[in-house]
């Protein structure tokens, strides 16, 4: 016969220790990729580095914030971070130029061009680029914590 108490011990302790864990490492993933495409943008744009904010968040965004990317999690439905640019106040601009690129663009008023800003993707590529590696450290990261709490 199987002792069930001990085992649902065991599975409630789990449930909890994973979740800090799968918590601490998202963060420390978070902080790597915002660093990273604070980087690219800073080797493609280096003028524009100062004007712009690279950040990221858990759940929603700050306030006037385009969203480019968020990332939940299948198992815990609570867990989802945003990873976000933003042009600083009174910068005038926006991050997207930089990431995808603008046409011609025309002064309504004065009827002056202000030229075509080429693509210079920063943020897609270090996502792409870290994406399976993100993965596994937070697949091993709840695989430590599963083993910590079955010994």
């Amino acid at each position: 016969m199987v002792d069930s108490s001990r085992l649902r011990k065991k599975l409630s302790k789990v449930l909890p220790a994973v979740g800090n864990a799968m918590r601490d490492q998202i963060e420390k993933e978070a902080t790597a990729l915002v660093k990273e495409m604070r980087l690219y943008l800073s080797v493609t744009w280096p003028r524009v580095t100062r004007k712009v904010e690279i950040d990221w968040t858990w759940g929603d965004l700050p306030a006037g914030v385009t969203r480019l990317r968020t990332v939940r999690s299948r198992e815990f439905n609570e867990v989802s971070v945003t990873i976000y640019a933003r042009g600083l106040k009174g910068s005038g601009i926006s991050p997207a130029w930089f990431e995808f690129g603008t046409s011609q663009r025309v002064q309504k008023k004065t009827g002056r061009r202000t030229g075509a800003v080429p693509a210079g993707p920063y943020f897609f590529p270090a996502y792409r680029s870290n994406k399976q590696r993100i993965r596994n450290n937070i697949r091993g990261a709840v695989r430590r914590a599963v083993k910590k709490v079955s010994k």
